[in-house]
């Protein structure tokens, strides 16, 4: 047999163990390493082994094992030098972990710029001395100002996607500047049949969630669907109700307030019309659900 086609031994079983790992665990990420140094990367590693393993190998072991698990739809995302991560947290939760585990790092003369790299303005630690000419070579606008050396105005000293020069490096460096961030580069996790990407997962899920919860809320208060968890403010939507059916409120005024909002617009309601009785609430509430 033609020795391209064998595959030795010990080549198989790194192989099955990938495949065992990947048929254990219900979120597999793909990241790449290409630029991250060895040492941050055993550090991640011990921060997060109780909750995400980190399985380097091979490039083409990892081909292998996706072909052998139903997997084939990663191969193409992987870019670089790709390194999986195995967790039975769900893709959003795994990628919130990735970010918390990063860090801050200078940035070196011929890197590129992920951004403008800026200069604040402001005092210095600097004394005056050479520094004030290394600001200028910079196209920093700076003086001595009681004794020390001032940044006049924020100044770009790198465009986005511009190579840093040692000087712009050196002097990010001296003012406690880390544009560059140290962590995971996460390229794509798969969660079940479904496959995201790392624009997919930077979202805020808060804030979706909020979203989320006001827009059911609306719905549910809009069609009479009762819910108790907002028996609140059903509650206080038929209070404004009542008080519209009873003429104490114009119905203009009322359709201002948002149903999620109808605590507020109760109370300002209250406040003005402090002689609205109980009876009169009651009786709107017997008309609204009859």
């Amino acid at each position: 047999m033609d020795k391209k086609f064998v595959i030795k031994p010990w080549k198989k079983e790194k192989v099955s163990e990938v495949i065992e790992l990947l048929k254990k665990y219900s979120t597999i990420g793909v990241i790449d390493v290409t630029n991250l140094p060895s040492k941050q990367l055993q550090v991640i590693r011990s921060n997060i082994r109780n909750e995400v393993i980190i399985k380097d190998v091979k490039k083409s072991f990892l081909i292998r094992a996706f072909e052998q698990t139903n997997n084939k739809d990663l191969i193409d995302k992987m870019q670089g030098s790709p390194v999986l991560l195995l967790t039975k947290y769900n893709a959003f939760k795994l990628n919130k972990i990735i970010e918390k585990n990063k860090s801050k790092s200078a940035i070196k003369g011929g890197q590129i710029a992920p951004f403008d790299l800026i200069i604040p303005a402001g005092e210095t630690p600097f004394t005056p001395g050479p520094v004030i000419g290394e600001f200028g070579q910079l196209g920093v606008k700076a003086k001595i100002v009681a004794g020390k050396i001032n940044v006049l105005n924020d100044s770009i000293v790198t465009k986005s996607g511009e190579k840093v020069s040692e000087l712009a490096a050196s002097m990010l460096m001296r003012l406690g500047i880390k544009p560059l961030e140290i962590g995971l580069n996460l390229i794509a996790v798969k969660e079940g049949s479904t496959i995201y990407s790392k624009a997919d997962l930077n979202i805020d899920i808060e804030s979706m969630l909020g979203i989320a919860y006001s827009q059911a809320k609306n719905l549910a208060l809009n069609s009479t669907l009762i819910i108790k968890e907002f028996i609140i403010d059903f509650l206080m939507k038929a209070q404004l109700d009542a008080l519209m059916l009873n003429g104490i409120v114009h119905p203009d005024q009322a359709l201002k307030a948002q149903p999620v909002e109808a605590k507020a617009e109760v109370k300002k309601v209250e406040k003005v019309e402090e002689n609205v009785s109980d009876e009169q609430a009651a009786s709107g509430l017997a008309d609204l659900f009859g």
